[in-house]
């Protein structure tokens, strides 16, 4: 079990990591103005779908893959408690370690999600707005 343990935190310190690094560049593109005029939203739109295509989406994908990993582990572990067993560090750690995974996880799928609406915001295709 602490081979496992091992392994899951090392995943999720990769993780974070990157997560920690692509954020706020991930947040910035999510955050950017929307200009009016289709043929000038060309290099944001690029950006922002740069950001999703390289970053958001790769992020989401690896830490659903760890939560997917983990969780039958996580779940055999939380099925076998019981009031008579012996408390066990690593067993809860792990739980720990997923439960992160899982945050993590659904915070790059809001991240995608939100990205993925600016992005057809940003859509230069869409044409002109305000325009009467």
């Amino acid at each position: 079990m602490a081979d496992l343990l091992a392994a899951a935190s090392l995943m999720v310190t990769v993780v974070t990591i990157l997560y920690s690094l692509w954020y706020p560049e991930i947040a910035n593109e999510i955050g950017c103005r929307v200009d009016d005029k289709a043929a000038n939203r060309s290099p944001a739109f690029r950006a922002a779908r740069a950001m999703l295509v390289w970053k958001t989406i790769p992020l989401f994908v690896v830490s659903a893959t760890l939560f997917a990993i983990n969780i039958p582990d996580t779940l055999a572990i939380i099925g076998g408690i019981s009031f008579h067993a012996q408390y066990s560090a690593v067993k809860t750690a792990f739980v720990v370690v997923t439960t992160v995974i899982l945050y993590l996880a659904l915070h790059t799928f809001v991240a995608v999600l939100n990205l993925w609406g600016k992005v057809m915001e940003l859509d230069p295709k869409r044409g002109d707005y305000n325009n009467p």
